[in-house]
């Protein structure tokens, strides 16, 4: 017995077929797309004591517990003192994971700039790795929120950083002294 529901249906399979055929397909080159690759420039260093109290235990792995003991921004172009850490505030609270073994910092600091006295708050997130020798490395995004005018190109700026962080001496077993590299993107 032939029905017109499911010769309708077949029609509409077809005609929606056929306008699909009919819509101009556009083109792009991926090959001939050029994208700059970004470029960075060094910043500042600086070398922060820190120390570590506990570590807390939980599902994923290990959260680190670490504070802040000071430490000088140096400013890499010209050798000068840029600032000091501000003892107290920020941490780093990143997770040691048990997966993968990867540290994922959440890292934050306050710096108290030399020239205007104005603060800087500094975030920061990526990527570690704690090497055989007890040495940590990371790789992280940064973002500064600060009013000193003369720094405002960094708040509105890609920002990333780099962290090594030795274990602690036998002499000071909760304490190490790590450098951090701030980079700003170029173009």
């Amino acid at each position: 017995m032939f029905s017109f529901l499911g010769a309708s249906k077949v029609v509409i399979s077809v005609l929606g077929i056929a306008l699909l055929f009919l819509q101009p397909v556009s083109s792009t080159d991926a090959h001939k797309v050029q994208s700059n690759a970004p470029t960075f420039t060094q910043v500042y260093e600086a070398v922060i004591p820190t120390t570590f109290e506990n570590n807390i235990p939980g599902p994923f792995g290990g959260r680190v517990l670490g504070g802040w003991l000071g430490g000088n921004w140096t400013n890499t172009a010209t050798g000068a003192l840029a600032g000091r850490v501000v003892t107290g505030f920020g941490g780093e609270l990143g997770l040691v994971s048990n997966v993968d073994n990867k540290h994922y910092p959440d890292i934050s600091l306050v710096v108290q700039w030399a020239d205007d006295q104005k603060f800087a708050f500094l975030r920061m997130h990526g990527i570690g790795s704690v090497e055989s020798n007890g040495t940590t490395t990371f790789t992280l995004y940064a973002r500064m929120e600060t009013d000193s005018s003369s720094r405002q190109n960094l708040v509105e700026n890609f920002l990333l950083a780099s962290i090594v962080l030795p274990p602690p001496t036998a002499s000071s077993p909760n304490v190490s002294v790590g450098v951090l590299q701030l980079f700003a993107k170029n173009n």
